[in-house]
């Protein structure tokens, strides 16, 4: 058996790299581990451990034909190759003393009934932090017995920590084209900032093992800063060693209805707390008045039971559809409770007043958060029927009940006809269309009443003078019509006679 002493045992137990795999039947459960420590040393001379055990719980007896190996391999494409090998009965070398970049200094078997182990015991020597990918050795552990081969995932040897980062270049807002031409600036709620921070960083195998982080000051103590999307790192620069790996880090921030003047830190070499150790820089962001008692409202969102519905083409379903509406309302403050005082209006014509709506169901809302935001949600149902073509919607927080004059608002509105009229629409018009012509038209049966009236009243005049004129004299209750031709006929005779000597005279 061939030993040495190993390193400091405090130092192998805090840092550490564990690959547990298990094998378990009915009667038995078998456990494989892999160890090395440190989990991470410095370039230079480093003494590392590799550490192989087989546990066994088993109602059988000990199983002495097992063994257990570590094996190495150049890099990736390699084929693996016993290092140590180990049985109940001995210990095998199986390899030159100095493999690549590792020299073997001893093996150290130890054997109980129900547990075996292996440990390889090593000189590692760097001169530099990167890795040769030609270059990238691996070690695993075997374990094998009459029946079966069982082996560990493998865990590089080469695991060599840059330097600890030192410098920290720069925190800034991008693009600074944006500020050049203003003496001052300030931001306001919704804005969304790029900011961008250049720093050394962790690194172990010259890739960066710890990327910059961001933190927020809050309450006068920082925070680590909660991001929607992760932040974009890259390399700018690594040193000749690879030891030294300069990293830039890309956020983007967006300006809340809470922030007053925003202190925002990047830190490298960081452990727990923000801004207790490392190195950090900090920048302020100007923000305008943000005016945290206002209300704010978000878009009205129209849904159905399914999906969320596009307000341009509402599809019905034979005479109509129902349809929900939800509103969202916020605030930083409030003095008293508007839970009941979020006022839904509609109007179906632009140039309308707003009429309240009285909906069947309406849900409202109230969430509260440690800061302070209080949150309204109010969601009403509403029926859409073939008889409507286009609605407007407004949803407000209202001090008083008159639709229109809330403290803050938002509106929409859905459109039915036209072009995107659906069958199950185009039928219902049908429909309300043939009630129509079923139905009397007063208008028009008015206008052949009178029309009936005057032309009885002209056929009677008619019949009335051709009788007068045929009888020259109509009694009627006691009323005379009467036509004197006889008068007339004589005067044009004596006319006549009293003209005819003078002609006849001028004749002869």
């Amino acid at each position: 058996m061939l030993s040495l002493k190993l390193p400091d045992k405090e130092m192998a137990l805090s840092m550490n790299i564990c690959i547990l795999i298990s094998v378990c039947s009915p009667f038995s459960c078998e456990i494989i581990m892999f160890d090395r420590y440190p989990s991470v040393y410095p370039f230079g001379e480093s003494i590392v451990s590799f550490e192989c055990e087989d546990i066994w719980f088993s109602s059988e007896k000990e199983n002495k034909n097992a063994s257990l190996e570590i094996q190495l391999r150049r890099n990736a494409n390699d084929n693996w190759t016993t290092v140590v090998e180990s049985n109940r009965s001995s210990v095998f070398r199986k390899s030159e003393n100095t493999l690549f970049s590792f020299t073997i200094l001893s093996v150290r078997v130890r054997e109980r009934q129900y547990d075996q182990r292996v440990t390889l015991t090593g000189l590692i020597q760097s001169k530099q932090c990167t890795v040769d990918p030609k270059i990238s050795p691996d070690l695993r552990c075997v374990l094998s017995d009459e029946s079966r081969i069982i082996d560990s995932s493998e865990t590089r040897i080469l695991s060599i920590e840059g330097r600890t980062p030192g410098n920290m270049t720069d925190i800034s807002i991008v693009p600074q084209i944006l500020f050049q031409d203003k003496d001052e600036i300030y931001f306001e709620e919704d804005d969304v900032l790029q900011l961008q921070c250049i720093a050394e960083v962790e690194n172990i195998n010259g890739l960066p093992s710890k990327d910059i982080r961001w933190c927020k000051n809050e309450s006068g103590k920082f925070q680590k800063l909660s991001l929607q999307h992760p932040p974009l790192t890259s390399i700018v620069s690594r040193s000749k060693d690879g030891c030294s790996v300069v990293q830039k880090s890309v956020i983007f921030y967006h300006i809340l209805q809470n922030d007053t003047d925003v202190d925002l830190m990047c830190e490298s070499g960081y452990s727990g707390t923000c801004g207790k150790s490392g190195i950090n820089l900090t920048i302020s962001i100007p923000t305008a008045n943000t005016n945290k008692d206002k209300w704010r409202v978000s878009p009205i969102v129209i849904h159905d039971r399914e999906s969320v519905l596009n307000k341009n083409l509402i599809k019905l379903n034979g005479a109509g559809k129902t349809i929900y509406l939800l509103c969202t309302a916020s605030t930083l403050f409030q003095q008293e409770s508007l839970q009941n005082k979020m006022n839904w209006c509609f109007k179906r014509q632009v140039n309308e007043t707003w009429t309240k709506i009285s909906p069947q169901e309406k849900k409202v809302e109230v969430v509260s958060n440690s800061s302070g935001e209080t949150t309204i949600f109010s969601r009403i149902k509403y029926h859409v029927t073939v008889l409507d073509r286009d609605i407007f919607f407004l949803c407000e927080i209202y001090r008083y009940s008159r639709c229109g004059s809330g403290l803050a608002h938002a509106t929409t509105n859905i459109s039915i006809g036209g072009e995107t009229l659906t069958n199950e629409i185009k039928e219902g018009f049908k429909y309300v269309e043939l009630q129509k012509r079923l139905e009397p038209d007063c208008s028009k049966a008015g206008v052949a009443v009178v029309s009936v009236i005057l032309v009885s009243i002209v056929v009677i005049a008619f019949l009335f003078l051709v009788v007068l004129f045929r009888r020259k004299e109509i009694k009627f209750r006691g009323f005379v019509l009467r036509i004197n031709r006889e008068e007339k006929v004589s005067i044009d005779a004596a006319a006549k006679t009293k003209a005819l000597p003078a002609s006849q005279a001028i004749k002869k």
